[in-house]
């Protein structure tokens, strides 16, 4: 039997040409034709895309950074409490420190004053009996010589 190979031969060329044109040809007849409104295509996309992440990101690093603002609000007035707790004891502290410190230099000087004023009494009595008994003295030699020269 005599079989006309042409017909197989177009069909088996004819597909290898449509596999090759669809899968290799065609695209890059497209890539390059359509290049430009692609790569628009695909960075508008990717740009939106971005967008959207970035605005998710953004709004939850907001609510981070208000919660470690709320957290770090609520330690500094905690924190501010306890120094203030700690600055009115250390004050009162130093207040009745201060008080206990004045009672005793105040009871040291009474001490001291009483021991001042005892002596200073001690020598005003010394000296007024050393005046009086000179004042004396004089008195009885005057007389002395009164009566010594009446005779």
């Amino acid at each position: 039997m005599n079989f006309n190979f042409t017909l197989i031969n177009e069909f088996i060329s004819f597909v290898i040409f449509f596999y090759f044109s669809c899968f290799y040809i065609f695209p890059l007849i497209i890539k390059t034709l359509n290049n430009f409104s692609l790569n628009d295509f695909k960075n508008k996309s990717f740009i939106k895309f971005n967008q959207t992440l970035e605005n998710k990101l953004i709004k939850n690093l907001i609510l981070i950074e208000k919660k470690i603002k709320k957290n770090t609000n609520i330690f500094l007035n905690l924190l501010n409490n306890v120094i203030y707790t700690k600055k009115t004891d250390l004050l009162n502290l130093s207040i009745i420190e201060k008080q206990k410190i004045l009672n005793k230099i105040n009871i040291l000087f009474k001490i001291k004053k009483n021991k001042l004023l005892i002596f200073f009494l001690n020598s005003l009595k010394l000296s007024f009996i050393k005046s009086f008994k000179n004042v004396y003295n004089e008195i009885l030699n005057y007389n002395n010589e009164f009566i010594i020269n009446y005779d």
